[in-house]
């Protein structure tokens, strides 16, 4: 294994388990485990385990290196301040579809130019259940997209019905011909 495919696959790997991070902290809230979120952040892990193992098994040791566990924290916290802003702003699928488009193209690279033919295998594997869990989070991101478009049209009429002008604050009226020097 070349210097280059080294820094491929732990490339891979920051991302799966950045991904995962992501995933566990948008499942926190849900009561059944058997969720997308949950598949994902399996599949998500299965990456990770294959290319921490094949690393593992390199002869330099220099490149047996593990991720760190300051790093795993790091990514924890960041994952669940991203989860819960997703959350508020109603587009957690779409971020996380986000963070999965990345992986899968970081995967698809690690796949065209490895040279070892079990990898290719279990990256192939990991990229069939990638694409179904990619379909998954579009179709729930475009769900989400709709519904945001119907709140921000129904805002829109609110807004026509009892326009708010300029100085004055709802429920006020506006103090305009007097100025305070």
């Amino acid at each position: 294994m070349i210097d280059g495919e080294v820094i491929r696959l732990r490339q891979l790997r920051e991302r799966a388990l950045k991904a995962r991070a992501l995933a566990m902290a948008m499942d926190s809230n849900e009561s059944s485990r058997n969720t997308a979120w949950a598949r994902s952040a399996q599949n998500c892990w299965r990456i990770a385990k294959v290319v921490t193992g094949l690393l593992r098994g390199h002869p330099n040791l220099n490149c047996q290196r593990d991720y760190s566990p300051l790093s795993a924290a790091y990514d924890r916290l960041n994952a669940a301040f991203m989860a819960a802003l997703a959350r508020r702003q109603e587009r957690s699928a779409r971020v996380f579809c986000e963070q999965l488009w990345g992986l899968a193209r970081e995967l698809d690279d690690t796949r065209a130019l490895t040279r070892s033919e079990q990898l290719s295998d279990a990256l192939g594997r990991a990229q069939l259940q990638m694409r179904r869990l990619l379909r998954e989070f579009e179709a729930a991101a475009l769900l989400e997209a709709g519904a945001q478009r119907k709140n921000a049209a129904q805002n829109v009429a609110a807004l026509k019905s009892h326009p708010v002008r300029i100085g004055e604050t709802p429920g006020k009226p506006a103090n305009w011909p007097y100025l305070a020097l």
